[in-house]
């Protein structure tokens, strides 16, 4: 029954006196306002921390008051006064109505979308007004909306022009593009982290994160030189503010994760059938060594031996020893293999966070706990984040700061995936028969005769329960920043990025397996890695009357990176456990390996800035690299951009557009940056040792060799930079008192002088063969991003919905200057992907169908490919028209991996205390191989089929199947659209539901805020896709080809947030 909130007055006199009662008192209140009241109240941020300096005014009156070094306020307000106005730059403006209220506390929100927003550019920081290149920012609250451990996961959907696929790994990194693919060779983007360059990862903490931008074209990432050509990722991590009380922030949220998930396959007794009809079909007696032969297939009891009953000798229990003799139950109703390796993955995150200043100086400092298991059994990933940072005025013209971020990384078991060892994929390779353990306890496998090839993958994951991977990561940098004049201040920075990766893979013995293992083994890997860099800028900033403002940077930044790596690897162990199994104890195969690179860099860059009247903007930058990658000749190379905007909405004939255009701007720009990923010595030719193709034996003896040394690779001493020129045209606007505001970018992004390896014949030597500047690709796209915001209810409701789309299409211009040179991806014999001129990189390759085969006739009149063109097969097309099906003959590219656009839809809800947050993130027209259909489908390997290869596939009675008939046969399993699939999807990724309580409550106990929610992930997924997740983790030439990866987790999470 629905309950109501009643109120019940007594009868009689008490009813009228009561009344009487309450008129009274609200006359007399009335009379009292009448001339004036005092509201006092306190004003605090996000995070719980006071914000002083806040302008608090009567809305429509010129009385006001600022807010104390507390965040609080009082103020005297007249009798006509009804809503007050909170104002501080860079934080939304509030209005309150005041009603009877004499207490009124407010939090102030960070300003995402107007115009005096402070971007971080390159060595630099920009008010967004005077942006002139395509350059996205991210905040700290967009960032909240996912809970994924990786930064990069996070950025997904929440700004245009990127793509972003996520790993479903425990603490799984993600793959970023920006504007398309613009190499074939590294496409990553270069991250800057408080100055310092990275590389990508999962090891920073994103709640230790203010804002990111991210540099999208060229005329604003050309001042990173030729590191900038895929694009720049700037963080910025948090500072305290000047006058700040100490703020201390606590964060806490746990919950659990599982599989979303897994693929619908056969049970033992239709397995059985499976087979008797695939035996049918290639015309064959059945006879199958666990379902033996006749009519129709009969489930034995025991699988090792095979195809026993019970009671017979062969499996009694007596004879039973390990490993030499295994005896196997048959599992009956089948051994679902998903069931088997998934769990409920619990997931614990704390942080804790201090902040603050006084006149002087300022600081922030973290701590950061996450402890998330995988929803495989046995796998985890455990990560510690330490950071601080501090800045200091040691007077008037110096200031000193550093930043440090510590970071320790522990992951446990087998990560494989999208491969088809993993875990996950010899799920469904292995049969339902076979049961997880034999008779006394020890793992089952495919060592039972007739059940393929498999790895348990219980086993699988039991036996890697103890693999590590521990990670040690130092960051930071110290700077001084001199102000040597009214306007002119020098920079000096000094940055350092310190990791060190240390692993064990433990080789536990298979015997379970039809191919197992037998001997145990270790391997151990180290490496470690020291970057630094030293940056040292000057900025001048003038006006000239009011009209003209100029800004100058010029600087200098020198970069050293060294890496050194080795691998240690022992076999055979008397004991198993992982104390015992140790390189020193192992006692065969004692191989050991390892080796080093460096390389440097050295520049000179400078950037300036005209601003004319606040309307007319122009930027223009320069870098000059010199890489150690390149030989003296090509040693350096000079990056220009130039770009400009112009403040349409401040013209005069703009003026009746005032009551509804706030602001519109329209941009371009044209710039080049760099790309020098090739290696680091691919200017030398290089030899190495191998001692099976470079030892001689020089004594006259059979029994010796002596090691010498064999060419590894060409050098090119004429290789130059990769090139990328990009032209950009923007557009954006804010409309409605700021409350709709949109983007725009259309862009071009050409790739000339693509460092390309060329295929060389094999008679030239086993040499890798160097890169030469000789390929050309072209990208071209279209971004957008759509946000409105407004209230109602006098403020209480509040909501906001954020949209991007972005569209990108690639084309492979040249690879080299034979137009018809071609790269691919092959897997089992077969080639799914290609590139080649006038093609994206990559798009699918290989046979179009043109359905299955129905009758005898049809047949007669197909395209003959070999003895295959029969009824129930699949009629392919003769594409030359000879009559023949041919593979060099009549493939050609049937798919393209490419998505046709992407977006992501953000909506916030806020009523009194409680927010609402949904977050959407899809991708349409992009295709997909499924690989794993070639297993499960087609029956490649004696291994686990799905439901569809019994009842969806071809028989004379069942002619309108998806599938041809089950028989096996290769060329069913050639590449073609048959094994294309549609792989759009739109996924909710997020439904966070929070409630903030009332800060009356929370100043009875002395607290700045609480905040308490529940979050999910990933609860729904729109798709089309047979597998079991469209959102793939792969990049490269294999884009798109899904070999069976991890699903995409579901998680449920409670959280709380403190701010003390």
């Amino acid at each position: 029954m629905k309950q109501k909130n009643l109120i019940f007055l007594p009868k009689g006199n008490w009813t009228k006196m009561l009344i009487s009662l309450v008129l009274l008192l609200a006359m007399v209140t009335s009379m009292a306002f009448a001339q004036q009241k005092t509201i006092t109240g306190k004003v605090i941020d996000e995070t719980g921390a006071t914000v002083p300096g806040v302008s608090v005014m009567v809305k429509g009156t010129t009385v006001g008051t600022v807010t104390d070094i507390d965040g609080k306020y009082s103020l005297s307000v007249p009798a006509k006064g009804e809503v007050l106005n909170f104002g501080f730059v860079g934080m939304i403006s509030q209005d309150v109505q005041i009603g009877q209220r004499t207490s009124i506390d407010v939090t102030m929100k960070t300003e995402v979308v107007g115009v005096d927003e402070v971007v971080v550019v390159g060595y630099g920081t920009r008010k967004k007004e005077e942006i002139t290149g395509s350059i996205s920012t991210i905040s700290d609250k967009q960032l909240k909306t996912s809970t994924a451990p990786s930064v990069v996961s996070r950025m997904q959907g929440q700004v245009s022009g990127i793509t972003v696929t996520s790993s479903n790994v425990p603490g799984g990194e993600a793959t970023i593009r920006i504007h398309g693919i613009g190499t074939v060779n590294d496409p990553n983007p270069l991250y800057v982290i408080d100055g310092v360059p990275v590389g990508p990862g999962n090891n920073v903490n994103p709640n230790d994160i203010e804002s990111m931008s991210i540099l999208k074209d060229a005329s604003s990432a050309a001042i990173y030189g030729s590191r900038g050509a895929n694009g720049v990722i700037l963080i910025t991590t948090k500072h305290g503010r000047e006058n700040q009380e100490p703020s201390i922030t606590f964060s806490a949220r746990t919950g659990f994760s599982q599989a979303s998930n897994q693929y619908d396959l056969l049970n033992t007794s239709q397995y059985g059938e499976a087979v008797w009809l695939q035996a049918k079909n290639k015309g064959n007696a059945p006879n199958s060594a666990q379902y033996g032969k006749g009519t129709s297939p009969v489930t034995p009891d025991y699988v090792l031996p095979a195809g026993t009953k019970e009671g017979d000798p062969s499996v009694a229990p007596a004879l039973y020893k390990y490993p030499d003799y295994q005896i196997y139950k048959a599992n009956k109703l089948g051994t679902n293999w998903y069931d088997e390796i998934y769990r409920a993955g619990i997931v614990q995150e704390y942080d804790l966070s201090v902040s603050g200043g006084g006149k002087k100086s300022t600081y922030s400092l973290s701590g950061n706990y996450l402890d998330e298991q995988g929803f495989l059994i046995n796998t985890g990933f455990k990560r510690y984040n330490f950071r601080v940072n501090a800045d200091t005025k040691f007077s008037d013209w110096l200031k000193v700061g550093q930043s440090i971020q510590v970071i320790y990384i522990n992951q446990k078991g087998d990560f494989g995936n999208n491969g088809e060892g993993n875990a996950i994929s010899n799920a469904y390779r292995m049969q339902p028969i076979v049961p997880v353990y034999d008779i006394k306890g020890n793992f089952a496998g495919t060592r039972a005769p007739g059940t393929g090839n498999a790895s348990n993958p219980v086993a699988q994951l039991d036996h890697a329960k103890n693999n590590d991977g521990k990670w040690f990561r130092a960051l930071g940098n110290i700077y001084g920043e001199a102000t040597i004049m009214k306007g002119l201040t020098f920079k000096s920075l000094f940055g350092y990025n310190v990791g060190q990766w240390n692993s064990k893979n433990y080789t536990i013995p298979t015997h379970e397996n039809a191919e197992p293992n037998k001997v145990a083994g270790l391997g151990v890997s180290s490496n470690y890695s020291i970057l630094w860099n030293w940056s040292n800028t000057v900025n001048y900033s003038t006006a000239i009357g009011e009209d003209h403002k100029i800004n100058v940077v010029l600087g200098t930044e020198a970069v050293e990176s060294n890496y050194q790596w080795m691998n240690a690897g022992r076999s055979q162990y008397f004991s198993e456990t992982p104390e015992y199994m140790q390189l020193s104890s192992g006692e065969l195969n004692k191989d050991n390996s390892g080796n080093g690179s460096s390389w440097a860099l050295f520049s000179q860059f400078g950037r300036i800035n005209y601003d004319l009247k606040g309307k007319y903007f122009l930027e223009a930058t320069a870098r000059r690299d010199g890489s150690s990658r390149f030989g003296s000749a090509n040693r350096y190379g000079i990056f220009p951009a130039a770009s400009g905007a112009w403040e349409v909405s401040k013209e005069g004939f703009m003026s009746g557009t005032k009551g509804w255009l706030d602001m519109l701007k329209v941009r371009a720009g044209w710039g080049k940056s760099g790309n020098d990923q090739i290696g680091e010595y691919n200017m030398y030719s290089t030899f190495g040792t191998n001692g099976y193709t470079a030892a001689y034996n020089l004594n006259g003896t059979t029994g010796s060799a002596i090691a010498g040394f064999e060419p590894s690779s060409k050098g090119n001493p004429d290789v130059a930079w990769e090139t990328t020129e990009t032209v950009n045209i923007g557009l954006n606007t804010n409309m409605l008192d700021r409350k709709l505001t949109l983007a725009v970018d259309v862009w071009q992004r050409n790739t000339s002088d693509m460092l390309y390896r060329l295929s060389v014949p094999q008679v030239m030597g086993i040499a890798q063969p160097p890169y030469v500047n000789i390929g050309k690709m072209k990208n071209t796209g279209i971004d957008v991003e759509l946000g409105y915001r407004n209230t109602l209810a006098a403020g209480k409701f509040t909501y906001a919905i954020n949209a991007t789309w972005s569209h990108y299409k690639n084309e492979v211009v040249s690879l080299s200057n034979n137009l018809k040179e071609v790269v691919g991806y092959s897997l089992r014999q077969v080639e799914y992907t290609r590139a080649t001129t006038g093609a994206a990189y990559p798009m699918f390759y290989g046979l179009i169908s043109d359905g299955i085969i129905q009758t005898d006739a049809e047949a007669l009149a197909a395209p003959k490919f070999d003895t295959y063109t029969t009824k129930g097969h699949f009629k392919y097309r003769d594409l030359n028209g000879d009559g023949l099906i041919t593979l060099d003959k009549d493939r050609t590219f049937i798919g393209d991996p490419h998505p046709k656009f992407t977006g992501g839809l953000n909506i916030d809800i806020g009523y009194a205390n409680f927010d609402l947050n949904v977050f959407f993130y899809g991708s349409y027209g992009n295709d997909m191989i499924n690989y794993v259909s070639r297993w499960i489908d087609y029956g490649q390997f004696v291994g686990g089929l799905s439901r569809d290869a019994l009842y969806n596939t071809w028989t004379p009675t069942n002619t309108g199947a998806r599938l041809p008939m089950l028989d096996g046969a290769s060329r069913s399993q050639e590449a073609s659209t048959a094994f294309i699939e549609d792989g759009s999807y739109l996924r909710m990724k997020t439904l966070r539901l929070g409630y903030t309580l009332p800060q009356s409550v929370l100043d009875k106990v002395k607290m700045k805020s609480m905040r308490v929610y529940l979050q999910a992930t990933n609860l729904l997924t729109f798709t089309k896709y047979k597998g079991l997740d469209p959102e793939l983790d792969s990049s490269g030439m294999n884009m798109g080809v899904d070999q069976g990866s991890w699903p995409t987790p579901r998680q449920i999470t409670i959280g709380l947030t403190l701010g003390l």
